[in-house]
């Protein structure tokens, strides 16, 4: 399931739906006092350059919400409606069919 997160939803997807302000894929930082932008966000990871801090959707969404990794798959596949099921193949012609 990871895969096909990371290949449906970007950085940017996940910086709006979560109202975090950037600017040119540049956002503040949420895991430090970042008063000016010293975070980019890239296809579908993130890296900070004042903490360091830095990784793939998940891990920005298992940071951000202190969610196991699991936990986080779960949460961007139901805030996204992706209907992917952990459990389950994936089936990726329903993941076409929701994205349209």
């Amino acid at each position: 399931m990871k895969e096909e997160i990371l290949n449906f939803i970007t950085m940017e997807d996940i910086l709006n739906k979560y109202n975090i302000a950037n600017r040119h894929s540049m956002f503040s930082c949420p895991f430090h006092a970042d008063k000016t932008p010293s975070a980019k966000a890239y296809k579908n990871t993130f890296y900070c350059f004042s903490c360091n801090r830095h990784g793939d959707i998940i891990q920005f969404i298992q940071y951000y919400f202190n969610l196991s990794f699991r936990q986080a798959m779960q949460k961007i596949n139901e805030d996204f409606n992706l209907g992917l099921n952990i459990n389950e193949k994936i089936d990726y012609s329903k993941i076409e069919e929701i994205k349209r």
